[in-house]
């Protein structure tokens, strides 16, 4: 008798990044830029010390509009780079992580 074999044994091992909700506190300006300040991961909120935006499907018009920041933060004492998305038709904060 054949052993079972899951069929993810034989898939290639990739690895995808995950998105999960987190709490940012962002400045807004007149002109509708959006700047993240801090991120709470875990419970411990972190200040975030550089950032730039990528605008995903930024159109003028557009409610469906994400956008992308890589930012960098002293996370225990370390500089971490992570990825945060603005989602801004329905206003959600999410942090990549990979896995």
């Amino acid at each position: 008798m054949p052993r079972f074999h899951a069929a993810n044994q034989f898939l290639p091992t990739e690895k995808k990044a995950m998105e999960t909700a987190v709490p940012v506190i962002a400045s807004y300006n007149t002109q509708g830029s959006i700047m993240p300040l801090y991120v709470r991961v875990h419970g411990i909120a972190y200040p975030i010390r550089s950032c730039w935006c990528q605008p995903v499907n930024a159109m003028s018009d557009d409610c469906y509009a994400i956008y992308r920041y890589h930012c960098t933060a002293i996370m225990q004492e370390y500089l971490k780079d992570f990825t945060l998305t603005y989602h801004t038709y329905t206003h959600v904060w999410t942090l990549e992580l990979q896995g």
